[in-house]
């Protein structure tokens, strides 16, 4: 993609639950300014916070004020006058174990969170038993970046589309390509939302912790295939 083409392009960042996304979004606001972001909150509404969905109906036209808008909805779900811009996709990923691991852990701190009675009082092993959060848990990171749970879709989408993919484990790497891609500084100490430190040994010390890692290894096969696939960032642009 030639210079010219990558400086006037909308970034559209997939965020995907527990991958670090809160910190790209605040790189890209450190990059190109708060005023030129949108993120999609469904019960705000400002300048640079909104429901991505109403506004795509009331006034679609907004849209085109942003360098970067984005948040927690999966590609299938993006509004349409979004994808007619041609955005570039940026996305992190996260080994799935330790991503279905930091989710369950949020939701079992989180009182208000729609899961909470389910998984709130069971291990690990047992929540991935429920309906509930199983579906959060079955190939979601593929979900969120092409629409459906499906590897062989995925890799068509990003034959179709422009995609930016870096690996929550190795985010600086992410930050330093989209500085190069984009033209804009390295920026510093822009780690938010870091959950606190120890969960992980509480969780492993469940008596079927095991046993959850084998269920979620198997219900992400196609997940790991991709994530083993590059080192530390994917990229067609």
């Amino acid at each position: 993609m030639d210079e010219n083409r990558i400086n006037d392009s909308l970034i559209y960042l997939i965020h995907i639950q527990k991958t670090a996304g809160t910190s790209v979004r605040f790189y890209l606001e450190k990059a190109f300014g708060p005023e030129k972001c949108l993120w999609h909150a469904p019960n705000l509404s400002s300048e640079t916070r909104g429901n991505l969905s109403q506004i795509a109906v009331s006034d679609p036209g907004r849209f085109n004020r942003y360098k970067a808008i984005g948040g927690h909805i999966s590609f299938g779900r993006i509004p349409s006058p979004i994808l007619d811009r041609r955005p570039i996709f940026v996305s992190a990923l996260r080994n799935p174990v330790a991503r279905i691991v930091s989710h369950y852990q949020h939701i079992r701190n989180s009182a208000g969170h729609g899961l909470h009675d389910q998984v709130g009082n069971k291990t690990l092993f047992e929540a991935l038993k429920t309906r509930g959060f199983a579906a959060v848990s079955d190939r979601v990171q593929i979900d969120y970046l092409c629409g459906r749970k499906d590897l062989k879709y995925l890799l068509e989408a990003l034959n179709r589309s422009k995609y930016i993919i870096g690996k929550q484990e190795k985010i600086e790497s992410l930050f330093r390509y989209l500085s190069t891609t984009f033209g804009f500084p390295v920026f510093q100490d822009v780690h938010v939302n870091i959950g606190a430190p120890g969960y992980e040994k509480q969780i492993e010390e469940q008596p079927d912790y095991h046993e959850a890692v084998e269920l979620i290894r198997r219900m992400n096969k196609e997940e790991y295939d991709f994530y083993k696939s590059f080192e530390a960032v994917w990229s067609n642009v």
